[in-house]
């Protein structure tokens, strides 16, 4: 870690003399990459000593995902945050021997501490909305949960909503965990019993970089849910670099990928098609932000991000390393799966040793990780300049 943090300081001081001069002077932004400005304090950790429950049996871990497939590879963190804490002795995720949700656990020796309710992780894009309530909130009435381990926006209002106060919910990864009403604050929660992972500047940051990059002045933005696509945290960069939000709002594509379901995708793929033909058409957007959770099926995301290409935009990436191999510019990220996973698993324990979720301070941030494709950019007549190139975690 500390490498690392040493090793982006360095990138970050080659970076900023690029950024500070890539724009013309009338199109740079008054504010300051605030990404580049690193910490130099560790952040101090709080690991308890494993114990079981006062009566000898382990604490119950319920966990709820909005997909398995999406948020794989942050559970595998946190389950290793976990192990390296001494909570559990196996992770079924490690080295990628596990793919399947259902019977996660089943064979897996976690040991004296800790349990995982129903030997799975209960998946909203599998199972359906109603099957997961249901199975939560049989756990929460029959007092069989401990605690509410939730991954992902939808999630996380899921388990807020059956723990009813009586539960402690801990909830990430998440866009806009204020603007979606799962906490009423950025560095506390406000509710006693839940915590959820805040990065109050994350998207002001990220717009920042890719403005800096392509002084675009005109960003289209799709979205269904306010908090899910961080609506918020764009509309006030926007503001300070003066550029033109062009927002379309469009109904939520369904929860469930069963057969019942098509009709209703189909739905919503109309009405995504339709906002980006007003924002390509009618607005004459000149970049595009691709959001969270947009693209449901994520396979049809090198055909939707073509749309863009074709009119010669160029579309950046909020979140999802695929969403940039399909064909998205860049994606600055500033959720990094083995810090936030290690980050959850020390509060997990925390709380389990008595401490309230909502006495707990919530921000962090992650170094910044980017990816970058270059094939996206010559088809765009876009020149990546090196400076940034040799700061990118991957190159498509």
């Amino acid at each position: 870690m500390r490498l690392r943090i040493r090793m982006t300081a360095l990138l970050c001081a080659v970076l900023l003399p690029f950024l500070n001069g890539c724009a013309p002077a009338s199109q740079k932004s008054q504010i300051a990459p605030s990404w580049l400005a690193l910490e130099s304090v560790e952040k101090e950790r709080v690991v308890r000593t494993p114990a079981p429950r006062e009566n000898g049996k382990p604490y119950r871990v319920l966990m709820v995902a909005i997909s398995f497939d999406a948020t794989v590879s942050v559970a595998d963190c946190y389950l290793r945050g976990l192990k390296q804490n001494g909570w559990i002795l196996e992770n079924p995720l490690e080295d990628g021997q596990a793919v399947q949700y259902d019977g996660l656990f089943d064979g897996c020796e976690l040991g004296p501490y800790l349990e995982v309710c129903g030997g799975k992780i209960y998946d909203i894009a599998a199972d359906g909305q109603q099957a997961v309530s249901q199975a939560v909130q049989a756990y929460v009435n029959a007092g069989e949960a401990d605690i509410i381990v939730t991954l992902g926006t939808e999630a996380a209002q899921l388990g807020k909503l059956y723990a009813r106060d009586r539960v402690p919910v801990l909830a990430f990864p998440l866009a806009d965990a204020v603007g979606s009403g799962i906490v009423k604050g950025e560095q506390y929660s406000g509710i006693p019993n839940v915590w959820a992972y805040t990065d109050p500047e994350r998207y002001q940051r990220q717009l920042v970089l890719y403005h800096d990059l392509i002084p675009f002045k005109k960003l289209g933005l799709i979205y269904y849910d306010e908090g899910l696509g961080g609506r918020t945290g764009y509309r006030e960069a926007a503001a300070q670099i003066g550029i033109e939000l062009v927002e379309r709002r469009i109904d939520p594509p369904p929860v469930s990928n069963s057969a019942d379901s098509e009709a209703a995708l189909a739905a919503y793929w109309a009405g995504l098609e339709a906002a980006c033909d007003e924002l390509l058409e009618q607005e004459g957007i000149d970049a595009f932000m691709l959001t969270t959770q947009l693209i449901q099926p994520q396979q049809r995301a090198q055909a939707f991000i073509q749309r863009f290409h074709e009119a010669g935009v160029p579309v950046f990436i909020q979140t999802g390393e695929p969403l940039v191999e399909a064909g998205g510019l860049i994606m600055q990220e500033s959720l990094v799966d083995e810090e936030i996973g290690q980050l959850v698993a020390d509060v997990t324990v925390r709380v389990l040793c008595g401490e309230q979720p909502g006495d707990i301070m919530q921000p962090y941030t992650c170094t910044p990780y980017i990816v970058a494709n270059q094939q996206a950019a010559r088809a765009l007549n876009i020149q990546l300049p090196f400076e940034l190139l040799i700061s990118c975690e991957k190159i498509y």
